[in-house]
């Protein structure tokens, strides 16, 4: 599944080749950058009679993308997040779990210049949450999920090849963990809001 969606999204990409490149903006933009990622799920639960919040702990990852303008004010972006999570029941680490989207957002850049880019998009992802790997040595399977959400962005240029970029995104998602043996697997709100710091290298 994860293959498919990311060679849809780079067919997509290469399909607007062609019209963009008579463009005489920017055409592709590559960047990498930190990821400050804060989950804003909780849910409460009894555990052995102590009511407390179980959620995934906020913590740093990276991203790394690239980003297609088509059009001088839209452009396709494609882009790969990774971080760590620690799971936790009030102080107490249950448990940690990897956190890969794999993102695809349509920019839509309302005040495009080439020193000063603010752009706002609709995004869909693909979230791979691997394994979930508790403290007692167990592991469990979860769930892939489709998120959707929001993002906006700022490009600021000092050279004209180079940028700072910043941004914000939020995601709708869960983790459900994968219990063959139980038809009523108990999902976890994480609906992740992330901030990225970085650069950017565009032709």
């Amino acid at each position: 599944m994860r293959r498919i969606i990311l060679s849809g999204a780079m067919l997509l990409v290469l399909a607007a080749f062609q019209p963009a490149a008579a463009q005489d903006d920017w055409n592709v933009k590559f960047f990498g950058a930190m990821a400050y990622v804060a989950p804003l799920g909780t849910e409460n639960v009894d555990i052995s009679g102590v009511i407390d919040s179980v959620q995934a702990a906020n913590e740093t990852g990276w991203e790394a993308g690239l980003e297609f303008r088509f059009a001088k004010v839209l452009g396709l972006e494609v882009s790969y997040l990774n971080s760590t999570h620690d799971i936790e029941f009030g102080d107490t680490t249950l448990a940690q779990v990897d956190f890969t989207p794999y993102n695809v957002a349509l920019n839509f850049h309302l005040f495009p210049n080439k020193y000063l880019d603010f752009y706002i998009a609709p995004v869909a992802a693909y979230v791979d949450w691997g394994q979930i790997d508790f403290e007692d040595g167990t592991t469990e399977e979860a769930d892939s999920e489709i998120a959707y959400g929001a993002a906006v962005g700022l490009d600021i240029s000092f050279h004209e090849n180079f940028a700072f970029i910043g941004g914000v995104r939020w995601l709708s998602l869960d983790i459900t963990p994968d219990d063959p043996s139980s038809s009523d697997d108990e999902s976890l709100a994480v609906d992740p809001l992330y901030a990225r710091v970085g650069f950017a290298f565009r032709f």
